[in-house]
């Protein structure tokens, strides 16, 4: 199974990572091992890894029985999983179809989290991913979009019920991982989203390498996130392009923000100015 230790003072710290054999997964694995981290990684096709389909109960209790067995207790855990299809209008998706898209992009990871949450180390940090609905409508990806949005409002929820860990959501932007050969797939029922796919798509190679800045600067954000206060960080979204962690510029301005803001990087209704009402 996908696992390594190293030096004693990092050794201790484990991470597991829901979806593992590529993209974003495969590069967070490596990032850890890098840093002599104990990884132990999940997939539904990777021999090497622990098998895990986060649709399928039975492996999720059975991979929940392995690290309890072994006497594993995880520092990180990470859910990279994610599915585009059905891609289509909703109204003529076959209903069950959606469903089980719905539940691999929220439900499943939430049933992984349940199941694992009383295996955690002290300080524990737990990560989503959020996705290109977040803003607006991702139009023909409702399975995916809607699951996002509760992926966002659930980390909040998580945040607030469970003062021991550290709960964030992130926008990677995008990422040359093989989630886009769903939209190429798809054709014209992707809409708008498959040209601007396979433009991303035909960008210069070095873009779309394994080792990519894209997935160094993801790795970055969540190494950030992690050495950061919970109250500061836990229950928001952060964008791995856009925001100002780390030591980026206007990093000062956003800690501020973080600090005393309740509603920063969280799912709010946007309420109009006064100036913007007196206009209408």
């Amino acid at each position: 199974m996908t696992e390594v230790t190293a030096d004693a003072d990092v050794a201790t710290k484990t991470v597991v990572l829901v979806g593992l054999s590529s993209g974003i997964g495969a590069a967070l694995a490596a990032h850890y091992h890098a840093k002599g981290m104990r990884v132990l990684g999940t997939s539904r096709r990777d021999p090497t890894a622990y098998p895990l389909d986060v649709n399928n109960r039975a492996q999720i209790q059975q991979f929940r029985e392995t690290l309890q067995k072994q006497g594993i207790r995880w520092n990180i855990l990470i859910l990279s999983v994610g599915v585009l299809e059905p891609i289509g209008l909703f109204l003529e998706q076959p209903f069950a179809a959606w469903e089980q898209a719905y539940r691999a992009n929220a439900l499943g990871q939430w049933e992984v989290l349940h199941a694992l949450h009383d295996l955690r180390s002290d300080d524990a940090t737990v990560f989503f991913f959020a996705g290109g609905a977040m803003n607006g409508v991702l139009e023909r990806y409702s399975a995916y979009g809607v699951a996002k949005i509760a992926l966002m409002k659930m980390t909040e929820y998580l945040h607030q019920e469970d003062p021991t860990t550290r709960y964030a959501i992130v926008g990677p932007g995008w990422v040359p991982t093989p989630i886009h050969e769903q939209t190429l797939r798809a054709g014209a029922a992707a809409g708008s989203n498959f040209s601007r796919t396979a433009a991303f798509l035909e960008q210069d190679p070095v873009t779309h390498a394994d080792d990519a800045p894209i997935f160094r600067d993801i790795a970055a954000c969540l190494d950030w996130i992690t050495q950061q206060p919970r109250d500061l960080v836990g229950g928001r979204n952060f964008s791995v392009v856009h925001d100002a962690w780390g030591e980026r510029p206007g990093a000062e301005r956003l800690r501020t923000a973080l600090a005393t803001d309740p509603d920063v990087f969280r799912l709010r209704r946007a309420v109009p100015s006064e100036r913007a009402a007196d206009a209408v």
